[in-house]
């Protein structure tokens, strides 16, 4: 995932946003909780981005205090998954999505 950040320059704390782009390459397994127990898979790339915006608070040269709040999205694909011993179908939705918020404690060495 690559991540573009920018910070306002302010001394002590500043605003900043944040962009998020990326894939993810792993799969999707499904598994059945019944006898027989089966999986169905399906393999990556399932894209993902996130957009975030809040307030970095600084100190000293090397450490900074970030608290943000954003939306996420992950891009699934619409699927139907269907076991082949019963015909029991697993709708999967296109995409994910959501509100988020997260606190990072950075330190620079």
């Amino acid at each position: 995932m690559g991540i573009f950040r920018y910070r306002w320059p302010k001394k002590y704390w500043a605003p900043e946003a944040e962009i998020g782009l990326g894939a993810a390459f792993g799969d999707v397994t499904i598994t059945a909780y019944k006898a027989p127990r089966e999986t169905i898979k399906e393999n990556g790339p399932f894209y993902r981005g996130h957009i975030a915006g809040g307030t970095a608070f600084s100190w000293g040269e090397n450490a900074s205090l970030h608290f943000q709040i954003g939306y996420a999205m992950n891009q699934l694909g619409k699927k139907t998954y269907t076991f082949p011993s019963d015909g029991t179908r697993v709708d999967q939705a296109d995409y994910l999505q959501g509100v988020f918020s997260k606190a990072l404690l950075k330190f620079y060495f």
